[in-house]
């Protein structure tokens, strides 16, 4: 009957568990159900006067981004990944409260982690030639570009050991 079509057309789009779907999905909920003559073009017109399918608008399929392939990194230590973690709620005997969680290789994932008292670019840089005195300087190293590992000195670094940040 007319009488309870807008209460049913409620229940197919409005309520929580209908989620408020679109014309096409409320039509085939409707449909499992109910049929009256111009079904159809009343579905639409409840769907189209919703205020809330209204405020938020369709749904936009925004595309995906296009695959680039990754350059084949061959030896170990060519690219590697670097930052800082702390202040730490518990710190060493020793008063290190940062840990310059450093070097996570590109090629074999080997993380390397250097435990800091500050985060000051002189610290950083004395933990940095450690590590790469051991395993080589890097071609490039990839940051959050904190102003760490922006300074004047980490800066001078990466130019006179030809890394590239």
């Amino acid at each position: 009957p007319q009488k309870y079509r807008r209460k049913i057309l409620y229940l197919a789009h409005d309520i929580p568990l209908s989620g408020h779907q679109g014309i096409r999905r409320t039509r085939q909920r409707l449909l499992q159900n109910f049929y009256w003559p111009g079904v159809f073009t009343t579905v639409q017109q409840y769907c189209r006067s919703c205020d809330p399918c209204q405020r938020v608008g369709k749904a936009q399929d925004k595309g995906k981004a296009a695959l680039r392939p990754l350059p084949i990194i061959e030896e170990p230590f060519q690219k590697v990944a670097m930052d800082i973690v702390g202040p730490l709620s518990k710190t060493t005997r020793l008063g290190k409260k940062y840990i310059l969680v450093v070097v996570v290789d590109f090629t074999t994932r080997y993380p390397e982690a250097v435990p800091l008292s500050s985060i000051e670019a002189d610290t950083v840089a004395d933990a940095l030639l450690t590590i790469f005195s051991r395993v080589g300087f890097p071609k490039e190293v990839l940051t959050d570009q904190g102003s760490n590992f922006m300074s004047a000195l980490l800066r001078c670094l990466w130019e006179k050991s030809g890394v590239r940040h």
